[in-house]
């Protein structure tokens, strides 16, 4: 590959580092709370003290995934089921658990819902314990319909806790993630959203994203696995990366391979290196460029932009 080229391409801005913020994006970031009736001020949330959790070294999770709801007892069911039959015929059949968990007076009954977690759309991987009523809020949110339909997606920041008993979601024993931050999103604003801020066309932007997702596909509760979905959500140089090798002008090359490893200076804190690798679509040969995240903490940040990487031997 002309490295010559290359370097000129990352010259135009692909060392920056898209801000770190609260959400996805800026516009996605205004969701306002329910309204909530007079609870107790613990509702919902973790005890400081006396928990399972307590005392052990935290296991952060940074997972990208979808929601889906389950009753977690006949009751609930029966109850939920009461509340929509006055919505039948005028709400359309994917909205009305959205219309009847929405409601204020409901905010209890949404508590007791169990809220699961699926990476890849299929595998249940964490039961979902909302903090307070901004987290309920945001997943309540996510099972609101889109017209016309919108492929969803969600990303959880929090907590990992002990495993359900079986009593607590009808059998189903999953580890709970305690949720300190829910957003969700979906696929085509995310893809306008980036396209509009880095100038890469959105097919690109889009088939990145995708490629991204299906090479990574995880469960978000290891550090290489928590620097990968950061920089899949929170880094726009890699989709002005994707540009710049496709649009090479004597080779495209596309994505082939993402992968990570601990660096090999940590000091105290816990740094991931992610390398992407790209391939010539017809002589077959690999370029390498990778990037560094500090995952010492709940939230990972960059520490070293895109730069090129050269494998040993």
């Amino acid at each position: 590959m002309n490295d010559q080229v290359t370097e000129k391409n990352l010259s135009a801005g692909v060392e920056e580092a898209c801000p770190v913020s609260g959400g996805i994006m800026p516009e996605m970031e205004a969701a306002q709370p329910l309204m909530m009736p007079e609870v107790s001020p613990n509702l919902g949330k973790m005890p400081q003290t006396n928990h399972p959790y307590a005392g052990v070294a935290k296991q952060y999770i940074y997972a990208i995934g979808q929601i889906r709801p389950q009753f977690p007892t006949e009751s609930v069911k029966r109850e939920v089921t009461r509340l929509s039959s006055s919505l039948r015929g005028v709400t359309p059949d994917d909205n009305v658990l959205f219309s009847v968990l929405s409601q204020a007076r409901n905010a209890a009954l949404a508590r007791e819902i169990c809220w699961v977690l699926q990476i890849d759309g299929c595998v249940d991987s964490y039961i979902l314990q909302a903090r307070s009523p901004i987290e309920l809020t945001e997943i309540i949110g996510y099972t609101e319909a889109d017209y016309p339909k919108k492929r969803k997606h969600v990303l959880v920041i929090g907590v990992r806790g002990p495993v359900a008993s079986p009593k607590m979601c009808n059998d189903l024993q999953l580890p709970i993630l305690f949720c300190n931050q829910v957003t969700p999103f979906t696929e085509e604003d995310f893809v306008q959203y980036v396209s509009g801020k880095t100038k890469v066309d959105e097919k690109i932007v889009a088939a990145t994203f995708s490629q991204l997702l299906a090479f990574t596909d995880n469960a978000g509760n290891t550090d290489v696995h928590r620097a990968i979905n950061y920089v899949i959500l929170k880094y726009d140089a890699v989709y002005k990366m994707a540009k710049a090798m496709l649009q090479d002008s004597n080779n495209p090359y596309t994505l082939a391979k993402v992968w990570g490893r601990p660096a090999n200076a940590q000091g105290n804190r816990s740094i991931v290196e992610i390398i992407f690798t790209y391939e010539d679509r017809y002589l077959g040969d690999e370029a390498h460029w990778y990037c560094r995240v500090d995952v010492s903490d709940q939230f990972p940040f960059l520490v070293t932009p895109l730069a090129r990487f050269y494998p040993g031997p």
